[in-house]
């Protein structure tokens, strides 16, 4: 399948859970590709605990299997991707998300039913978007420490995540919590020293996660978390951080973090790894909880963890995102129009004032890429 397509994975239903009691809501679960059904499974209740499993095949690799626990009803885009993003997939993609939204209006929900066309463009071009910035992040590491390296096909589910309250103990009622990203499999082949490589796999690492929050925060302001974010601010409220191994994983039992999280560590402790966790949970936003690093010490290779949910997560309401997205999309247009009365009819600048430009131009070189004068141009407004 290429990488431009859309994967996701819906609920079909003639009611709403997130209008009516999950017990009166029988939902099918569809996996579509560009809004196109190739699969459906068997009815379950709205609200229930399933089991996503994704399996890659590479040739003279053994099989890999990802597999995520998710909630009937929830709505994900499935990224399967290679990190590179190129400009005419994004503007394809912007451009049909933007007359989805100027036809059918801001939302993901209308009447309680998922807007699949909207909330799976939405998803599916941060997907790409996260992919590419990761990509150019690790090409500038590899740059740094004079390591060669190769990328491998990439996943990741981005989704609307419920909230569920049960009622004994059973799903009762349903709603939209917020957007969330699990970035499953980000991984890179690295020829170089042994200590290069973990150099390089901690700094791909940490930026990775902080991706999962930037990538909503970046254009739609504050309100999304990560394990990077979450740990950020757990030391900025001066609540204490700690490296853990063999030596003193016992503090772990004192620790004020979920019992899942407890276990995490002392399991990945106990099979070789290190950790570093806070002393207790944060409160961001009503969002409580918190962000820890499990790594392997000899190769740098790490997960990022949030306890409780899955990557990162964006609080704010949704249908803000969109319109944000809408207003950022006509600022774009301008910077076009702008970018013109600053060129000749050959594309280059007209005089010395746009040395912005220039700089701008001159060291977009990711991939092979050069940037185009109208992101170029996009990019100095976005900076003034």
């Amino acid at each position: 399948m290429k990488s431009e397509k859309r994967l996701t994975l819906s609920y079909k239903s003639d009611l709403s859970p997130y209008n009516y009691p999950c017990y009166l809501v029988e939902l099918i679960p569809a996996i579509k590709v560009d809004g196109e059904e190739k699969a459906i499974g068997n009815p379950v209740e709205a609200g229930s605990d399933q089991t996503l499993a994704i399996e890659i095949i590479i040739p003279n690799q053994p099989l890999e299997r990802i597999t995520n626990n998710i909630i009937a009803g929830e709505f994900y885009n499935l990224c399967i991707t290679w990190p590179s993003f190129s400009s005419q997939c994004g503007e394809n993609l912007g451009k049909r998300l933007i007359a989805n939204i100027e036809t059918k209006g801001p939302d993901f929900l209308k009447d309680g039913i998922i807007q699949e066309e909207i909330a799976g463009d939405f998803l599916f071009l941060q997907g790409k978007t996260f992919f590419g910035q990761v990509g150019i992040m690790d090409e500038i590491a590899s740059s740094f420490l004079h390591l060669p390296y190769f990328k491998e096909i990439c996943s990741a589910n981005l989704f609307l995540e419920a909230d569920v309250d049960y009622l004994f103990g059973m799903p009762y009622t349903m709603s939209i919590r917020g957007l969330s990203i699990d970035a499953d499999r980000n991984i890179c082949a690295v020829i170089g020293s042994q200590e290069k490589i973990k150099e390089f796999m901690t700094i791909s690492g940490y930026t990775s996660s902080t991706l999962e929050h930037n990538i909503w925060e970046k254009w739609y302001g504050e309100g999304a978390i990560s394990a990077i974010k979450a740990i950020q601010i757990a030391n900025e409220s001066n609540i204490p951080i700690y490296d853990i191994d063999a030596s003193n994983v016992s503090i772990v039992d004192g620790f004020n973090i979920p019992s899942l999280a407890k276990q995490d560590i002392k399991n990945a402790i106990n099979a070789g790894n290190i950790a570093k966790c806070p002393q207790s949970s944060i409160n961001y936003l009503g969002w409580q909880g918190i962000g820890y690093i499990i790594q392997n010490p000899t190769t740098g290779e790490a997960r990022y963890e949030i306890a409780d949910v899955s990557g990162g997560m964006f609080l704010a309401t949704i249908a803000y995102l969109l319109k944000a997205y809408f207003e950022l999309y006509q600022i774009e247009k301008k910077a076009i129009d702008y970018a013109k009365t600053l060129t000749n009819l050959d594309g280059t600048p007209k005089d010395d004032d746009c040395n912005t430009l220039l700089l701008l131009l001159s060291i977009w070189q990711i991939n092979g890429q050069k940037m185009s004068l109208e992101k170029a141009s996009f990019c100095m407004l976005y900076m003034i």
